[in-house]
This record gives structure tokens, sequence and C-alpha cells, in this order.
């Protein structure tokens, strides 16, 4: 019961947080003001929260670890022998992307406060399940050693890409974006 009325508080808070976002910049919002927007007392903010920065990262993990519970098959589809080869595939950067794009306001405060947004995080479990065992299957000359440098190589440049993409204004479509990184992560692989 305790945990159902956490969920419940916790999306009014989510909701709450996503509102003033759209109304102030981040470091503007009190505790106070969140919890009139998100119809919940301070004691209840406070029993979960110390600060609206540990709010807005609880947000921003919830998004991911909804996203990422998408792509769970992922796993089972490789293991299973059903997977092509890909690094990392557009059917994963696209959504990924829009992802980002759909919760800019989000993602532009992670920015702007200079914190990241663990798409880093998110790449580095993608790599570990699926990209790492793919790259193994299909290029069985490259050293594992190699394979993990190019990761972290690859991750922190996505994680780049996908930030100055951010901070341009999401000028370009995500299918723009992918394309490009996946021009960028195929050059490795193909000399």
């Amino acid at each position: 019961m305790k945990e159902k009325r956490f969920d419940t508080s916790q999306k009014k808070m989510f909701k709450g947080i996503i509102t003033l976002l759209n109304q102030k910049d981040f470091l503007d919002i009190s505790v106070k003001e969140l919890c009139i927007v998100s119809d919940i007392n301070r004691s209840t903010f406070y029993s979960h929260y110390q600060n609206t920065y540990e709010l807005l990262e609880d947000l921003k993990e919830d998004m991911i670890a909804t996203f990422l519970d998408s792509f769970i098959d992922e796993k089972e589809n490789f293991n299973s022998g059903n997977y092509e080869e890909n690094y990392i595939k557009k059917e994963f950067l696209i959504p990924f992307l829009n992802l980002v794009k759909e919760n800019r306001i989000i993602y532009e405060t992670f920015i702007k406060l200079h914190l990241t947004f663990s798409s880093d995080e998110l790449f580095n479990k993608l790599i570990t399940y699926v990209s790492i065992p793919v790259s193994k299957k299909y290029h069985s000359n490259t050293k594992e050693s190699s394979l993990i440098y190019i990761s972290k190589f690859i991750v922190q440049g996505t994680t780049a890409l996908i930030n100055l993409w951010i901070k341009r204004g999401f000028k370009e479509s995500p299918e723009e974006i992918c394309s490009l990184i996946l021009k960028c992560i195929n050059g490795f692989f193909n000399n």
C-alpha cells in the first residue's frame, strides 16, 4: 500500500516538475511551488527526495528505464541467432532520439545544469548486452581489448553528438542524427 502511494505521489511530482519546467528555469523552481502544482504535501516530497535535483534525476532514470524495457528482447534475439550485423541499430537509435526530442525540456535542463542525462549509461548497457557480443561474432579478427576502447569512444562520441543536437535546438530530424551516428560508428568497422 505504501509503495502504491509513493508511485502515485511520484507520478504527480514528475508531472509537476515537467509543468514547471515548461514555465520557468529549473533553478527558479522551489519545493513549495512544486508541491502546490503536484498537489502533494511538502512532507511527502521530503520523505522521498532531499531536493529538486534528486527528483529530476529520478524522472530521467524512470524515462530511461521505461525506454530500455522496450528493448529487453534485443539480448534474447542475439542469443537465439536472430540478430543482424549492426553495432547499434536504427531501430534502437530513432526511438531513443524521439524520446529525447519529445522530452526536450528535461534534456535541455540537464545540459543547462551541466548534468549528464545517462545516454552514456544507456549506451553502455546496450554495448554490454548487444554490441560487444555482436562485434565479437561479426568482427572476430578485432581484439576484445580493442572492442572495449572502440565501444567507449563510440559511447562518448554518440553522447556528445546528441548533446550538440540538443544545444542546437533539434534542428535536424531524429532520422538525420541517427544516420550521422551510424555513419560514424560504421566507419570503425569498415576500415
